[in-house]
């Protein structure tokens, strides 16, 4: 067995495990860490899997979707603990309307979470890993190394260029919340593809990795009071003074995604 073969499956492996034991903690209601635990467990086998997700060797395609459906359900209720937090940093004493709709976005999360336990209840994701291993085990051995290979440096380029089309004109990225949004998502696979199989990309790719995850937190923290801003506009809540802090951390959220992203754009360019 080949070494590449051998930390493929050793790295999916891993993950796989993590996957279960974070779904366990969930269900038996010991939560604490655990779902942003199985989140990232979930990304990191994505963007190990992603460059043969497509593979008819491997056939990963649909235990991958059932994956990223269960961290899907999850999204409401990452979202919600965020706001709830960047709220009390912004306003430690909340006015009496703001408190009573955290209280409600509470309560929501709470049903969310339910909801969520009971879709990890069901059979669905550990029937889909436990596919994930077997068609790993087994096909894996049907690709030579240097496909496996050749497919990684497919797939980190044309994430690579991909992010690099966004950045070029930053003016009509921070134009359209979906643009940049489109571009966190790129960074994220693109970080975590570069930290699963950087030794099979290239030099520097851990300054790269770095550089991507930087954008990636920037631009998720700008999308975080943007989110939050939305949210108090449906729920007529844009008062002045809440108006006035989040315009405030709007900005400066917006400044730093500016100099990470370009900080990101002069990194690709040295990689070309």
């Amino acid at each position: 067995m080949n070494r590449l073969d051998q930390h493929i499956k050793q790295e999916a492996e891993a993950s796989l495990l993590a996957l279960r034991r974070h779904r366990r903690r969930i269900r038996a209601g010991k939560r604490g860490e655990a779902l942003h635990d199985l989140r990232v467990s979930a990304r990191r086998l994505a963007a190990l899997l992603a460059p043969w997700q497509r593979d008819p060797a491997l056939r990963l395609r649909k235990p991958l979707r059932v994956v990223k459906r269960h961290i899907t359900h999850s999204n409401a209720i990452r979202d919600s603990e965020v706001q709830e937090q960047l709220l009390r940093d912004l306003l430690p004493e909340l006015p009496r309307d703001l408190a009573s709709w955290l209280a409600q976005q509470r309560r929501q999360r709470n049903r969310n979470l339910l909801a969520l336990r009971r879709q990890l209840d069901k059979p669905a994701l550990p029937r889909a890993l436990g596919k994930l291993r077997k068609r790993l085990r087994r096909g894996l051995k049907r690709l030579p190394d240097h496909a496996l290979i050749e497919a990684i440096g497919q797939r980190e380029y044309r994430l690579r260029q991909g992010i690099a089309s966004r950045l070029h004109d930053q003016a009509a990225l921070f134009s359209d919340p979906e643009h940049w949004h489109a571009l966190r998502l790129a960074c994220k696979r693109w970080r975590y593809l570069l930290e699963s199989h950087g030794v099979y990309v290239g030099s520097n790719w851990e300054t790269a990795a770095a550089h991507g995850q930087l954008a990636q937190d920037a631009l998720g923290q700008l999308r975080d009071v943007e989110l939050l801003q939305a949210r108090f506009a449906e729920a007529g809540l844009a008062g002045p003074a809440i108006s006035q802090h989040l315009e405030q951390a709007q900005q400066q959220r917006l400044a730093a995604a500016r100099q990470a992203c370009q900080a990101l754009r002069t990194q690709i360019e040295t990689q070309q």
